[in-house]
């Protein structure tokens, strides 16, 4: 679980999850039956998995899985469903080897189809939560008071990983197994801290070498306590590449934020150096599975490892640290097109909703970043809460609307199936199929919600010959409505009106590429309710003012879509 992770929200977020886990604890040892002892399952995995793994799109953007395109949509709840958690009212807060299977098939109603799990930690969630490791949390052998580096790796860590993943395929899920935690504090309870292990002296001599080598001008280590603690990270990783590839349902992510707040003062480089190494050992013992990076800078995006086919970026958008971009401003930054159109891009953790910090966002800020994100062709969404309270289960339901309406194939009869392999990322105004929306990012201050109302304006768009969408939404960064202490953004929305007599309304223009009937639907993204329905015969090229201006509270779904050619009705 993610405790302290970050300078400016992480450590207030790891103290309050400490004492989340103090209360509970404190009660279960208040209310357990005296002599009563709380045990972790021991899951067996039972799968035969077939099929052939998660593949690009034609065009990199979307994912063929069970012979199906689509975007990958999910809500992670932590990344430790195959850690056990006790007492057990603590493991019901998070997806944890207690209740993964339930987890799972919630999810897989709502349609999401991808979770994701974090493997090899620097760090110990167990430690800093309740002064012990998890049992089996780490590849490692706990011999009561320390890790054994030197034994073979922990079967059951890797039999409770494979469980977790087996019941997933199971699901049709999708696992984003993130290989590697670099930076997740605290050091000091690290497995590859040489205090933590049998006779102090096995793991690495800082910190920073855990994601960057001792000598990075030969690419390599070269102190001796080092290149032994690099075998036995490079022994866990291939354990956990073995022990997964036959699911087709995996994609290895190297690691997690390794190019944020790294320590002593290393260069992003040298830690993409790591990055590549690591991508070499799954690349020989797997040759098959998609490999993910995430990176946030020019030198550390997934186009400077070779082998990498997805580029992973967290929150809209990183501040006052020049050259870092999250996954809104990648989306949205022309620099990189090129690159974008050979590399799928997923926005795989946002900023946790709930939020002890900042206890305004709402699930309605999650999902303008998710629909702003997928409808510009962004290919993975992975939400991340860190408690299964009631914001983050609604969520979840709510991403089940923007995946039906990604996929929904007729209206009224008519075949209007998206064609995924043509889709591209566009733009809005004049010479472009959507016009009258407001520039992106703006003040907007024509709407009759009262004054002051402080909102902007942002939208995304992608289209096809044959579907042209938009999603339009209110709102302002995180850090605007802090006055600035948002290192890591997200979006804070503003709602308007009741969405029915009063709120925002876009006065939409538009064209179509093919003369033909064409459909254009008004979704609420919340609910999926159709606000507006209506076939219009449009001759390509001609521009046309949509009829229909529903009210909306916040955000709103265009689709148009081909219906056949000739006139409606014909």
């Amino acid at each position: 679980m993610r405790t302290a992770r970050r300078a400016d929200c992480r450590k207030k977020r790891a103290t309050n999850a400490a004492a989340r886990f103090a209360v509970v604890l404190f009660s279960w040892l208040m209310v357990a039956p005296e002599g009563q002892a709380q045990t972790c399952p021991s899951p067996v995995p039972s799968c035969s998995p077939t099929g052939s793994p998660v593949a690009p799109s034609s065009n990199h953007h979307y994912f063929v899985y069970n012979g199906q395109i689509a975007p990958l949509l999910g809500m992670s709840y932590e990344n430790i469903c195959h850690i056990c958690l006790l007492p057990t009212q603590f493991a019901s807060l998070y997806c944890s080897l207690t209740n993964y299977p339930t987890v799972f098939s919630t999810i897989h109603n709502n349609k999401n189809n991808i979770i994701r799990l974090v493997a090899i930690f620097n760090s110990s969630p167990g430690l800093h939560l309740q002064g012990s490791p998890f049992p089996h949390e780490q590849p490692f052998v706990w011999n009561g008071t320390r890790w054994d580096l030197s034994q073979p790796i922990d079967p059951i860590w890797l039999r409770n990983i494979e469980a977790v993943v087996c019941s997933a395929y199971s699901n049709g899920i999708v696992v984003q197994v993130t290989l590697f935690d670099p930076w997740d504090p605290p050091w000091a309870q690290s497995p590859f801290n040489p205090v933590n292990t049998l006779n102090s002296n096995q793991g690495f001599t800082a910190d920073q070498y855990f994601a960057s080598f001792d000598n990075p001008s030969l690419g390599t280590d070269t102190q001796t306590q080092n290149v032994q603690a690099r075998t036995w990270q490079k022994g866990a990783l291939t354990a956990v590449v073995n022990q997964l590839k036959k699911y087709p349902n995996v994609i290895w992510q190297i690691a997690n934020e390794p190019d944020l707040n790294i320590p002593g003062n290393v260069p992003i480089a040298n830690v993409v150096a790591w990055e590549k190494a690591m991508a070499q050992v799954v690349q020989a013992n797997d040759n098959t599975h998609m490999i993910m990076i995430n990176g946030h800078s020019s030198g550390s995006f997934a186009w400077n490892v070779p082998g990498a086919t997805i580029e992973s970026a967290h929150y809209t958008q990183i501040n006052n640290t020049p050259g870092l971009e999250g996954a809104i401003g990648l989306m949205r930054d022309s620099t990189y097109n090129a690159q974008k159109l050979t590399v799928a891009l997923g926005f795989d953790e946002n900023q946790s909703v709930p939020s002890d910090q900042f206890t305004f966002r709402t699930t309605d800020d999650v999902r303008a970043e998710a629909w702003e994100f997928v409808m510009a062709a962004g290919g993975l969404f992975n939400a991340y809460s860190y408690n299964m309270s009631t914001p983050s289960l609604s969520l979840s339901t709510q991403l089940k609307v923007l995946y039906n309406e990604l996929t929904l194939t007729s209206i009224d009869g008519v075949n209007v199936a998206m064609d995924f392999n043509s889709m591209q990322q566009t733009t809005c105004g004049p010479g472009h199929w959507c016009m009258g929306v407001p520039t992106w990012g703006t003040p907007d201050t024509s709407q009759g919600c009262g004054s002051p109302l402080v909102q902007n304006t942002y939208w995304s768009t992608m289209s096809s010959n044959h579907t042209q969408v938009l999603y339009i939404h209110h709102g302002i960064p995180m850090s605007q409505r802090l006055n600035g202490p948002a290192v890591f953004d997200g979006y804070s929305e503003t709602p308007c009106g009741d969405g029915v007599n009063k709120g925002y309304q876009t006065a939409l223009q538009f064209t179509v590429p093919i003369t033909g009937c064409w459909n254009l639907q008004w979704v609420e993204p919340k609910t999926g309710v159709v606000r507006a329905s209506r076939w219009y015969g449009a001759t390509a090229g001609q521009v046309f003012a949509s009829v229909d201006k529903p009210y909306y509270t916040d955000d709103a779904a265009v689709f148009l879509r081909f219906g056949y050619s000739g006139p409606c009705g014909a």
